[in-house]
C-alpha cells in the first residue's frame, strides 16, 4: 500500500496552493525531519468554502459563478415535520382540497388527495359534522351511516378483472354527494360546502383554506370551471336533480370495447402456450 502524510506549517494561508508530490522517493512518512503535529500550532484548511451569495447576485468562484438567486424569491413556507418512531423524520406535505359546484343539478365534485389516511380522516369528519347538524339525507340507512362517508368515489372502471366500464361515472366521476347507484343525494352543495369549509381546519395534513369552484354550462353544451367563493355558494340558485341512471355495463360501448380487447389478449395468450 501507498500512504501519504500531509503537513501543514503555521505559515500556510489561504492562498497558498497545497502541493501533493509526484514521486513515490517523495512520500516519506517515517521522515524524522517532520516535526509532530502537535508542535504545529492550529492550521486551517479550507476546501469549497464559498462567500454567501446575496439576492440577486452571482458569487464568483474557482468555479465560475455560482447559482443566482432571484431577488424577488420568496422563502419556502415550512412544512409540518412527522417524527416516526421506526424511519424517523418526514416532512408531511398540506393537500388544498378544491370543491366544484354545478348549481345545474347540485353534484359536487371533491379532490381530497392521494393520500388514503388523511382522505379517509377528512371524509368521516365532514359526514360526523353533517350529521350532528342533521344535513345528511334521511333515506340513508343505518348501514350507510355507519361508513361516515360524506362524499363517494366512482372510477372509470369497476369488476374484478377491471374488464368492465363503470356505468355510473359519467356525471358523477371521482368523489362527489352522490350515493352509489344514484338513489339520492347524501348532503345538498350548500351543506357541503360550508361544512367542509370548516373541517380541513381542524383534520391534518390540508391547508385551511378550500378552493371552490362552479361548473359553468354554455348553450352548446361545453361546460368549465370558474373560480367562486363560499359567499356565492351559499347565494346561488341551485337545483337538485339526480343525473339519469346510466344504460347496463353490458349494453355500454366502453365496456364492449374491453372486452373484445380482453378476449383478444387471452386468445393472444392461449396461442403463446
Amino acid at each position: 500500500t501507498l500512504k501519504a502524510r500531509l503537513v501543514l506549517s503555521p505559515a500556510e494561508t489561504f492562498s497558498s496552493p497545497i502541493r501533493v508530490p509526484a514521486r513515490r522517493s517523495q512520500l516519506d512518512s517515517s521522515s524524522a525531519a517532520d516535526p509532530p503535529l502537535s508542535q504545529l500550532g492550529p492550521a486551517h484548511l479550507r476546501i469549497f468554502a464559498m462567500a454567501e451569495t446575496p439576492k440577486g447576485k452571482a458569487a464568483a468562484t474557482d468555479w465560475g459563478d455560482d447559482c443566482v438567486t432571484p431577488a424577488s424569491e420568496t422563502p419556502t413556507p415550512a412544512k409540518k415535520m412527522d417524527k416516526d418512531p421506526v424511519f424517523g423524520d418526514s416532512v408531511e406535505d398540506e393537500h388544498t382540497v378544491e370543491c366544484i359546484v354545478d348549481p345545474s343539478n347540485g353534484v359536487v365534485s371533491v379532490e381530497p388527495g392521494m393520500i388514503k389516511t388523511t382522505r379517509d380522516e377528512l371524509n368521516t369528519k365532514l359526514f360526523e359534522v353533517l350529521d350532528s347538524h342533521k344535513e345528511i339525507h334521511p333515506k340513508m340507512t343505518p348501514f350507510d351511516r355507519s361508513k361516515k362517508k360524506a362524499i363517494i368515489f366512482q372510477g372509470r372502471m369497476s369488476g374484478r378483472d377491471i374488464k368492465y366500464a363503470n356505468p355510473y361515472y359519467d356525471g358523477t366521476e371521482g368523489w362527489t354527494n352522490i350515493h352509489y347507484y344514484r338513489k339520492h343525494f347524501i348532503t345538498t352543495p350548500k351543506y357541503l360546502a360550508k361544512r367542509l369549509a370548516e373541517v380541513v381546519k381542524v383534520v391534518p395534513g390540508f391547508n385551511k383554506e378550500v378552493k371552490f369552484y362552479k361548473r359553468v354550462t354554455h348553450d352548446d353544451g361545453a361546460t368549465e370551471t370558474e373560480p367562486t367563493t363560499l359567499d356565492e355558494i351559499m347565494q346561488m340558485d341551485i337545483t337538485m336533480v339526480l343525473p339519469p341512471q346510466p344504460q347496463s355495463r353490458r349494453e355500454s360501448e366502453l365496456s364492449r370495447k374491453l372486452e373484445a380487447a380482453y378476449a383478444e389478449a387471452t386468445a393472444a395468450k392461449r396461442q403463446r402456450t
